[in-house]
């Protein structure tokens, strides 16, 4: 350490910065913080401008026929109809013949279902109910529910009244038979 005298007064050596020393220091972060940002912001600028291009090649509208290579011609497929057919060469000239569609078949016959179900629903009258229309619906029993009048209940209440009895007594009994030495249970 250094002390200085002066006037026999001993000085020692700051532990301070002057201010204007620390506002250079403040202003040279900031602009490394300004550095950084708009590195950062130029970063991004560049990545959206690289991959803006691979989006808008993606997104853009392919052509309507998709083709797949196969042993002896090719697929074809209609990407707006969903549509296959095989391609082969006969003769150095290229034809397509449609293959069966098993989606569409489905369909047809759904559809075929469908107009038989409203043709058969127009057939039957308006507000008759289906369940109890015709000859064979009239040899079925009809079922009706009823609640059970007072007496039935009592009669009930009596039956389930005697049976915790019973069950009451043959407990107590058990009970009696443990107290004389009987086996526990």
């Amino acid at each position: 350490k250094k002390v200085l005298k002066a006037n026999n007064l001993e000085h020692f050596p700051a532990k301070w910065m002057p201010v204007g020393d620390k506002k250079v220091l403040k202003a040279n972060n900031l602009e490394r913080r300004s550095d950084f940002i708009r590195s950062s912001s130029a970063l991004v600028i560049a990545t959206l401008l690289l991959v803006t291009p691979a989006v808008a090649e993606e997104t853009a509208p392919s052509a309507r026929y998709s083709m797949t290579p196969i042993e002896g011609g090719a697929l074809r497929l209609d990407t707006l109809t969903g549509a296959v057919d095989r391609c082969v060469a006969e003769a150095g000239v290229w034809s397509c013949r449609s293959l069966p569609d098993e989606g569409r078949a489905l369909q047809d016959e759904i559809d075929r279902l469908a107009a038989e179900n409203a043709e058969l629903r127009a057939k039957v009258p308006a507000g008759s109910d289906s369940s109890t229309s015709g000859a064979a619906d009239q040899s079925r029993p009809t079922m009706s529910f009823h609640l059970p009048s007072e007496a039935e209940v009592d009669k009930a209440m009596d039956f389930m009244e005697r049976i915790l009895k019973r069950f009451k007594s043959i407990a107590k009994d058990l009970d009696e038979e443990d107290g004389k030495g009987g086996t526990a249970l």
